[in-house]
This record gives structure tokens, C-alpha cells and sequence, in this order.
């Protein structure tokens, strides 16, 4: 692990040839990858958390999932609507090629049974410390625990500024400074998360959670928390479009539900207070008697959904199902507009030398 309390004042230099806003994932092999192109650039990494690395401690269940090992028209599928706009980088960049790239930083990887790309380590933190040891043999400079302000245009260069008033200026930006979901959510104002993009003025779309459990009165008033059941079918049918389906397992939360099948279909519910959701639930009887002989289902759901409600566990319908708030999301959508971006190079369009990576554009995996 990298963590450094140097802070902008003590840097000796004050102009780069290029500055990145962010020293998760998407920052971190964006300076390496750059460090490789041209050995002899001056590279700043700007990071407002006291360690690098962001969701990569945690992504996974702390396995650091790192990418799919799909081939490119599978992989521009997985990004719904927008995944067209990833054709040209997944060219460039396949999964093969990514794997031989984290190699040569030290990160040796493998693919699972379902697909999922990991490192070797099965681990987020060895990734880091990967990732902390390239950094520290690229030569490239790394400044901690540093929120930056605001961002202006200068004489053609990038000046940013930091909550300590000290400034720093780069002819070429990179934000890479992801999106306020999930732990990161809760220690990290918006504005601070997309200070390049506010400050810049960029199109931003709203951010809402994806990938969530959702949140439903109806079931937290059934008190069935800690209660899963290993396979089920759920039906949402959107006001437009094709019924969608989902055959997963699901959990009981004090909330409402959550599980492989929960969170899947998470990603096709928009978030708001007053937009509530309505899913059917189906399961299979593992026996011909009555719902309450089905040796498959826990006593305490029994209790709760026959004996109290006279439901029907098979065929349960919920009505009030509610996305919540960012914070509560494993994964964000919306961010800065596709519409600003070259998906060539990922220059801002309207900015010569912004560029924008990582979770805080608008692109999502579904």
C-alpha cells in the first residue's frame, strides 16, 4: 500500500506536463500506461483518500474482480445503449491485452469458470501493493489526502486548486476521480467527486445507484432478514419494452431484498423516492403438498408468509420495491455525457488536453 503525506505545497514542482485527478483504478493505469508511452513526462497524481487503489480493496468481496475475459462484441453488448461508444477502446484494449499489460506492473492474473478475471492473489490489497510498487518505479509523483477546490483554464494550461489554497497547473487533465457509490459515497461530498466536472462546466448526467439491494415496506414489515432462497425467477415488466427475467438466488434484508438476482435487476430501475417498483416472484414447489410441507422453504418464512398473511411463497407480488440513494449502490450510472467525449481518446471535445475516465463517465456494465 501506498499512503504519503506529501502534500502540493512540498512538491517542488508546480507545472506538469500532465496531472490526474484521481488515483483509483482508472487513474492508476491511465499514469502508468501513459509513463510507458512517454518515459521522460511529468505525471502528478492527485487523490483526495489518504492510500490509493479506490474499489480495488473491495471489489469482488475483496477478490478484486477485474475486468470479464469476453470478446469485444461481448463485451460492447455488456454496456447496453452505450456500448458502442467503447468499440475503439476495447480494440485497442482487449482483455488479453489487459492481462499482459498488469503483468508487466506485477499483477499476474487468472479467469474463473464463469469468466471473471482475477489476480492470482485472489486479493485486492496485493493488487494495491502492485500497483503502489509501479507507480514508485515509474517516477511518477503522487500527492494524498489533497481535495482540489476548483479547476480554471490559464494561459492554456489546467490550474487546479486545493482546499489549502496551494495551486498547480498542467497543460493536459485527466478526471479520473470515479463516482460517489457505495463506501465512497459516504465519505465524499458530490461536488468533490466531480469537482473537474462542475467546475469545467461539463454535461453531467444525474447520478443514480446501480447495482443495489432494494428497499420495500412491504417485505421489511414480513421480518424475514437473514433468510435466502438459493433460486428463484423474478419478472419486471419496465412501461416500455420486453418483460425482463432474472433466475438467481434472493436474500431477506431489514430493508427489503437483495441477492445475485436482486442486484441484476437493480441495473434496469431507475432511483427516486417516489418511483416504487413492482416484481413477481416465482418458485418452483420442491414437493406436490401443500405450500407448507415444502421442505425448501425456512419455517420462518412459513410462518410469516402463510400462517400470518395467507400469501402464497411461490407467487409473491411486490408493489413497493424503491432503489435508495447513491450511497447505498455497489456501482453508480450517469456521470459526465458521452456527448463531450471522443470515444477515440476520451478528450473532452469542446477542452484540447481533458480528458475523462473510469466511473465518472456515463457508462455502466449491465
Amino acid at each position: 500500500m501506498l499512503s504519503m503525506d506529501q502534500t502540493l505545497s512540498s512538491l517542488s514542482a508546480k507545472n506538469w506536463d500532465l496531472v490526474i485527478l484521481g488515483a483509483g483504478p482508472a487513474g492508476l493505469y491511465t499514469a502508468l500506461e501513459l509513463k510507458r508511452l512517454r518515459s521522460r513526462a511529468r505525471i502528478l497524481l492527485v487523490d483526495r483518500l489518504p492510500r490509493i487503489g479506490g474499489k480495488l480493496r473491495y471489489t469482488g468481496g475483496g477478490r478484486c474482480n477485474l475486468s470479464q475475459a469476453l470478446d469485444r462484441e461481448a463485451l460492447v453488448q455488456a454496456f447496453g445503449k452505450s456500448g458502442r461508444f467503447l468499440y475503439p477502446a476495447f480494440k485497442q484494449l482487449d482483455p488479453a491485452a489487459l492481462r499482459n499489460s498488469l503483468h508487466s506492473y506485477g499483477i499476474s492474473t487468472l479467469i474463473d469458470s464463469e469468466g471473471r478475471i482475477y489476480p492470482r492473489s485472489q486479493s485486492g490489497l496485493e493488487v494495491e501493493a502492485s500497483f503502489s510498487e509501479a507507480i514508485r518505479r515509474a517516477q511518477i509523483d503522487l500527492c494524498l489526502n489533497t481535495e482540489i477546490r476548483s479547476i480554471h483554464m490559464e494561459n492554456e494550461n489546467y490550474v487546479l486548486q486545493s482546499a489549502g489554497g496551494d495551486e498547480i497547473c498542467s497543460r493536459r487533465l485527466v478526471l479520473a476521480s470515479g463516482c460517489p457509490a457505495g463506501k465512497s459515497a459516504k465519505s465524499a461530498p458530490l461536488s468533490i467527486c466531480h469537482v473537474g466536472a462542475l467546475s469545467l462546466k461539463l454535461n453531467l448526467v444525474q447520478l443514480q445507484a446501480a447495482l443495489a439491494a432494494l428497499e420495500s415496506e412491504t417485505v421489511k414489515s414480513w421480518k424475514l432478514a437473514g433468510i435466502s432462497l438459493p433460486r428463484v425467477r423474478i419478472q419486471y415488466r419496465p412501461p416500455k419494452g420486453a418483460k425482463i427475467t432474472e433466475e438467481n438466488a434472493i436474500l431477506f434484508t431489514h430493508r427489503g431484498l437483495s441477492g445475485p438476482a436482486i442486484l441484476n435487476l437493480s441495473r434496469h430501475l431507475l432511483a427516486g423516492i417516489e418511483i416504487l417498483w413492482r416484481i413477481d416472484i416465482f418458485r418452483e414447489p420442491r414437493s406436490s403438498g401443500s405450500d407448507s410441507s415444502d421442505p425448501g422453504l425456512p419455517k420462518r418464512l412459513v410462518r410469516a408468509l402463510i400462517d400470518e398473511r395467507g400469501l402464497d411463497p411461490h407467487r409473491l407480488v411486490i408493489n413497493d420495491l424503491r432503489v435508495p440513494d447513491i450511497s447505498s449502490g455497489m456501482q453508480c450510472r450517469g456521470g459526465i455525457s458521452l456527448k463531450d467525449l471522443d470515444p477515440q481518446s476520451f478528450t473532452i471535445k469542446s477542452m484540447p488536453g481533458l480528458y475523462a475516465v473510469g466511473d465518472q463517465v456515463d457508462l455502466w456494465w449491465l
